[in-house]
């Protein structure tokens, strides 16, 4: 289901016709590149996924911002998502010509992150076969 966005909808990105971009809010280093990202796309079809953390520490208490580690939940949330990040994303179905048998092979990724505690925490179990990481010097020290 589509529902337009206006500005009380918060941080927003809208795509109109792959040629006007109206961006809305996005403050901050990760938001930006994150702009930057989708206004650089091509326009041939191409799939990326976002993803929050999983549940910190703060979230269960109902706290904005900090940094906090993940919850049992949160750890479930990042292990559900390294699962998917490898079986998904970093898949892909090749089918051979001769005797029509599928195989799954490896295929690039990028993941870009944050580098806050619960962001690394999340991402920490991704396979990083055919997955790059990006680090970045936003003024924290980023350890992978």
């Amino acid at each position: 289901v589509y529902d337009t966005v206006d500005e009380t909808d918060g941080s927003h990105i809208k795509i109109i016709n792959n040629q006007t971009f109206i961006v809305h809010n996005a403050r901050g280093y990760l938001p930006q590149k994150v702009v930057h990202f989708v206004m650089n796309l091509h326009t041939l079809p191409r799939v990326f996924y976002l993803s929050r953390h999983g549940q910190s520490e703060y979230n269960l208490l109902g706290k904005i911002g900090g940094d906090a580690g993940l919850t049992d939940a949160g750890h479930e949330y990042a292990r559900r998502l390294a699962d998917f990040a490898h079986n998904v994303i970093g898949m892909e179905v090749e089918k051979d010509e001769e005797t029509g048998e599928e195989k799954r092979i490896p295929c690039p990724a990028r993941l870009w992150t944050s580098t806050l505690r619960r962001t690394k925490e999340t991402a920490a179990l991704i396979k990083k076969e055919r997955i790059s990481t990006f680090k970045w010097d936003n003024g924290d020290q980023v350890d992978w």
